[in-house]
């Protein structure tokens, strides 16, 4: 899977494993092991359909209910690329931009 190949060969991160087999096959955290990583977020936003969820946006809100907003972020003088989604006026999650350079 895309998130788990992103964990071991780009985070250089490997806790989380495809779990299961054939039809009961699902994206985890490896048993006994935490999720602590620099890239945990970028790895939650390249895992598809949702495999993953950031804990601060679970069960808020669902994808198709938010508005995004590019934005910049306000972290360092660098001012990345950042995609803010937000609903009735209150930001719910930040998500890494599409970054041209």
């Amino acid at each position: 899977a895309r998130c788990t190949r992103f964990s071991e060969q780009i985070a250089g991160d490997p806790f989380i494993d495809l779990l299961e087999r054939g039809a009961r096959q699902q994206v985890g955290i490896a048993p006994g092991e935490p999720f602590q990583s620099y890239f945990s977020g970028n790895t939650v936003q390249i895992c598809p359909v949702g495999a993953l969820t950031g804990t601060a946006y679970r069960f808020r809100a669902r994808p198709f209910d938010l508005v995004s907003s590019p934005s910049a972020c306000e972290h360092c003088a660098s001012g990345c690329a950042q995609r803010t989604d937000h609903r009735r006026g209150k930001v719910l999650r930040r998500l890494a931009g599409d970054d041209p350079e």
